[in-house]
């Protein structure tokens, strides 16, 4: 018997098949996306953040720093216990035929919860014909947005 799928999971795979929608639909994902679940209400909300500055005006440090800032006052400011987040990514591949380190275009997917579960993923961004290739394994690993729920950073 299987067992049931935690809130995490659930967002996490909700995530991988908005990701394939928005995808199939728009050509790209031009947008982090965000999924978010209030545990105390039960209440699921979808936004997008466009990713528009560009790397003249600011770093990816910088931007994912104040990215962060604004989401964490937002996620306490509305009781959120679980989200999911996809983004266009350069990621490295560190096993390779060749054991060379490869850079490639890819969608992130992330989710994560209150409680401390982490779940993080990729699948490469293919060019000809445009297309995802398959999901990367899942790992437990903070990835880019994991800390936005540690209760101890929301003032």
């Amino acid at each position: 018997m299987k067992a049931k799928a935690t809130p995490l999971e659930n967002l996490f795979w909700i995530m991988k098949q908005r990701v394939e929608a928005l995808f199939a639909e728009r050509g790209g994902l031009p947008a982090m996306v965000f999924i978010t679940e209030n545990g105390a209400e039960g209440t699921r909300n979808k936004f997008e953040t466009p990713c528009t500055v560009g790397r003249d005006v600011a770093s990816d440090s910088e931007f994912l720093s104040q990215l962060s800032y604004e989401l964490r006052l937002d996620f306490g400011d509305e009781g959120v216990s679980c989200f999911a987040c996809a983004y266009p990514a350069r990621v490295t591949h560190l096993r390779t035929p060749a054991h060379q380190p490869k850079n490639i275009e890819a969608v992130v997917i992330e989710a994560h919860c209150r409680e401390g579960g982490h779940m993080c993923a990729h699948r490469e961004v293919i060019a000809d014909p445009l297309r995802l290739g398959a999901l990367s394994p899942i790992e437990n690993v903070i990835g880019a947005f994991g800390s936005l729920l540690n209760t101890g950073a929301i003032r």
